[in-house]
């Protein structure tokens, strides 16, 4: 909901929110992962 809010009021900012999230969740996976390894 929220970044379709932010897809009406700022088009042109979308697909950095978008890309900001998805590193963000690419990241907290690999984490997760690493961390399953480790131990």
């Amino acid at each position: 909901m929220y970044m379709v809010y932010h897809t009406d009021k700022y088009p042109k900012h979308n697909y950095k929110h978008s890309f900001g999230w998805t590193v963000l969740a690419v990241t907290g996976a690999v984490l997760a992962i690493a961390t399953v390894s480790l131990f």
